[in-house]
């Protein structure tokens, strides 16, 4: 007998929860690999900067030598083999991994940071698919909609960890993981300055993962309340 994915459930409460859970997993997944990638393979992050640069060379020497090329980036596998990307898309994600021009820390502080972004946009799907207006923020949001329901309001602690993560997550996709004045204004009890990188590790995201669930797990038993 083959076993059934939850995430295929006619019942769109159970799917859209199978739906998170899945998505909070990958982003463990994601840190667990850049913790343990430090042990492993610390050389692994220049390398890949020098294997990106590497491919841009490539790819202009090829043009070079034949008119009709069609500009691919090839990029080369650690352990051999090559994969072509598009020009412009090789370009986006070098300028995403390496955005400030220290190559050995970038690639790590940015996949850092999508770890958070993958987290905050797990909650947020979660909860949009259950019918929240996020137009004002995802906590306030979440929030706002237990109170309207009947369920158990977010405990201080989670909610200012949720807080943290929605606007880490912001700073990430919008201003490269440094500090801006948003994030000091949204943040409690920020002790961080304007301008500085917002450094993510393991424990962050332990702590952004738990919090994520518990609010998405709160949506979820305030529609099964009576």
């Amino acid at each position: 007998m083959t076993a059934s994915d939850p995430r295929d459930s006619i019942r769109l409460d159970v799917k859209d929860w199978e739906e998170f859970r899945a998505s909070l997993a990958a982003a463990m997944l994601h840190a667990w690999f850049l913790s343990e990638l430090d042990q492993t393979a610390p050389d692994y992050f220049p390398d890949l900067e020098a294997r990106f640069q590497d491919g841009f060379g490539n790819a202009d020497a090829l043009a070079r030598d034949d008119p009709d090329y069609d500009g691919a980036v090839p990029i080369q596998w650690r352990d051999g083999g090559v994969t072509f990307y598009d020009r412009d898309f090789a370009a986006e994600l070098a300028e995403l991994l390496f955005p400030h021009g220290e190559s050995e820390g970038d690639f790590r502080f940015m996949a850092w940071g999508l770890t958070v972004v993958s987290i905050q946009g797990a909650l947020e799907a979660y909860a949009e698919a259950r019918d929240l207006d996020l137009t004002g923020g995802a906590t306030k949001a979440i929030r706002e909609h237990l109170r309207k329901v009947g369920g158990a309001d977010l405990d201080a602690h989670t909610a200012d960890l949720l807080a943290e993560c929605e606007e880490t997550r912001h700073i990430f996709a919008h201003n490269r993981g440094v500090v801006d004045a948003r994030y000091i204004r949204q943040v409690p009890n920020c002790h961080r300055l304007e301008g500085d990188r917002r450094e993510v590790d393991i424990q962050t995201v332990i702590d952004f993962a738990r919090a994520a669930r518990r609010a998405a797990a709160r949506i979820r038993d305030a529609e099964r309340t009576p």
